[in-house]
Order: structure tokens, then C-alpha cells, then sequence
């Protein structure tokens, strides 16, 4: 647990918002969610059979990808318009989703800039480029 409250600590600097509370859980919304942000932006759940088993970068990229989703809540609640939880959406259009590209984009981002390391997920290749683009777009606001 000092892992994890010591990223979502410097996560919290680097996006300017208070630090939520951190919940260990043992299940999520379906079997393969690892981590999740509260709808009202105050709290993270994280699996603890992930905490224990995670490398640092899954760490970072996990809760970099929550964290964003806090400070969408709490700072520009647009990109949750019309949203769309993973078990009410396949999975494609599930990540499509404006507030999953945000996401998404900030978690890379975190990854290059961190540890110069991209994430393989497998997303659709016309996903990924707009990853991409919004990753580059944070990286100048965030980094440069």
C-alpha cells in the first residue's frame, strides 16, 4: 500500500487535485478490472491481489489511468458526458469513449515521460492513434 500511496500522492501534485481516498478491495465491476474511480471523484479502489503482484510500471499505469478519471470528475466532468461503465459497453466502444481516450492518454504519457516505455494494450489501431495524439497533447501541458 505505501507503493500505491506514494504514486497516487505524486500523480495528485502533477494533476493539482487532493488526494482521494485509496480502498483495497477484492472485486471489481467484472473479473478483469484491476482498479476504479468513484463516480463522485472522491475515492479509488484497487484490487489488493493487484497491489502485490503489480511491478512498478503496472502500478503507475493503473492508477495514472484512475487518477486522470478523479480529475475529470472533479475538474472537466464534459468528458464523462454519456458515459459508459465497462460492464454496460463492449470493449471497443468502451475505450473509445472521450473520457477512456483522456485516460488513456494521460496514463501514456505518465509511462514515456516516467519510464520511456509505451504500453502495448491491444486497442484497436484507430484507438491508439487518438491515444496518442491526446498523449502528445499532455505531455507539452504537463511536461514541457
Amino acid at each position: 500500500m505505501k507503493r500505491v500511496k506514494a504514486i497516487v500522492k505524486n500523480l495528485c501534485e502533477l494533476l493539482k487535485i487532493e488526494k482521494p481516498l485509496i480502498k483495497v478491495v477484492d472485486e471489481l465491476a467484472t473479473p478483469t478490472t484491476l482498479a476504479g474511480a468513484s463516480s463522485d471523484g472522491e475515492e479509488i479502489a484497487i484490487k489488493g491481489s493487484f497491489i502485490k503482484k503489480a511491478s512498478e510500471i503496472e502500478l503507475w499505469l493503473i492508477l495514472s489511468h484512475e487518477m486522470r478519471h478523479i480529475w475529470q470528475v472533479r475538474t472537466k466532468k464534459e468528458l464523462l458526458n454519456n458515459y459508459r461503465q465497462s460492464n454496460k459497453a463492449c470493449i471497443t466502444e468502451y475505450n473509445k469513449q472521450q473520457a477512456e481516450l483522456d485516460a488513456w492518454g494521460f496514463c501514456f504519457a505518465i509511462l514515456q515521460v516516467v519510464f520511456n516505455v509505451k504500453p502495448d494494450l491491444p486497442l484497436e489501431t484507430e484507438t491508439l492513434k487518438e491515444i496518442e495524439k491526446i498523449k502528445e497533447k499532455l505531455i507539452e501541458e504537463y511536461f514541457e
